[in-house]
């Protein structure tokens, strides 16, 4: 590679935008000492060249790397959602060796450049698969379901295949809070979009039962004796911990007012209502209201009938332990 230039690159925080700041420093045939998205550049010493964006020379960028290999192309795609410290400089001289050394840059885990983004994006990949069960849907009066998470990764793209597969005719939004964007699903059409402080509707009676009911048949399955906190957190580390209704005390039954408790029991079989309805769903649509992605229970399955006798199993579940409440 050639030798580490003072010059910083500054492009507009787009992955096209960092495919072209890459086409430029081979252009120019330097490394630059860093490559930075406008929004995190911090003032330093050195000069700074601001990159545009050119969808052409991005595409160059893209044909190239996926002529090397689709697994260096992978890593470099992957590497963009990660939140490794100075991601654009570690890709740039992740694409100059792959270019230099071909398709067993990928076996040159020795490699610093390589090692890191290697681990990047195996956190990204683990991270964005524990939340395909840690998701939790709260339902709204429009019946849109919306979902708060707080990833250390921009998972939502890693994301969206998993729900818009799994729920495709309802209509959802996954807010990511730490980087202020939301994952939109209407009419089967999907959409990344930047969002700024998003809130979840005011939850409605139902919603409200829904939760106490989930929080309740959490606790209740629970083996006292097997109580293991380390383990769990392992697990399930704290870090998820603030969006999950089922660690959330003011969702214990108990917080369930008794007027909402009453108006959705049903007066002839003593079932709730909502339960009745949740049950007699022919398939799994329904199930994101509260009970959405619960991976002990509705396990996600690529067999579509693999899924319905999941969510079937989930629900007699739910129904067992619903009759606790009322």
């Amino acid at each position: 590679m050639s030798a580490r230039s003072d010059v910083t690159y500054v492009y507009d925080g787009s992955f096209e935008g960092l495919l072209t700041a890459v086409f430029e420093s081979f252009e120019n045939r330097e490394l630059p000492c860093s490559i930075v998205a406008e929004d995190e550049l911090v003032p330093t010493l050195f000069a700074c060249k601001t990159v545009d964006t050119d969808p052409q020379k991005a595409d160059r960028v893209r044909r190239g790397l996926k002529n090397v290999s689709a697994d260096v192309w992978n890593a470099v795609r992957l590497g963009y959602l990660t939140c490794v410290e100075d991601r654009g400089t570690l890709i740039n001289d992740f694409v100059h060796m792959a270019m230099h050394y071909g398709a067993g840059v990928m076996r040159m885990l020795a490699d610093d450049t390589v090692s890191r983004l290697t681990k990047a994006v195996r956190a990204l990949k683990q991270e964005s698969h524990k939340y395909t069960g840690f998701v939790r849907f709260s339902i709204s009066e429009d019946n849109t379901l919306t979902s708060i998470i707080e990833p250390k990764n921009s998972v939502l793209p890693l994301l969206a295949p998993h729900f818009c597969d799994r729920y495709p005719n309802e209509s959802f939004l996954i807010y990511d809070k730490t980087h202020s964007q939301a994952l939109v699903w209407h009419n089967r059409q999907k959409m990344i979009i930047p969002l700024d402080g998003f809130e979840q509707p005011q939850a409605g009676d139902e919603e409200l039962y829904f939760r106490a009911l989930w929080k309740h048949f959490y606790d209740t399955v629970a083996i006292e004796a097997r109580y293991n906190p380390r383990c769990r957190m392992n697990f399930m580390p704290k870090r998820y911990w603030n969006q999950l209704p089922e660690m959330d005390e003011s969702n214990s039954p108990d917080a369930v007012p008794r007027e909402v408790n009453s108006a959705l029991s049903a007066s002839d079989e003593g079932t709730p209502v909502c339960s009745r309805r949740l049950i007699s769903r022919r398939t799994a649509s329904y199930l994101p209201t509260t009970f959405c992605s619960v991976s002990s229970l509705t396990r996600p399955s690529s067999c579509p009938m693999g899924a319905r006798r999941s969510s079937a199993l989930s629900c007699r579940r739910i129904r067992r332990y619903s009759l606790r409440l009322v």
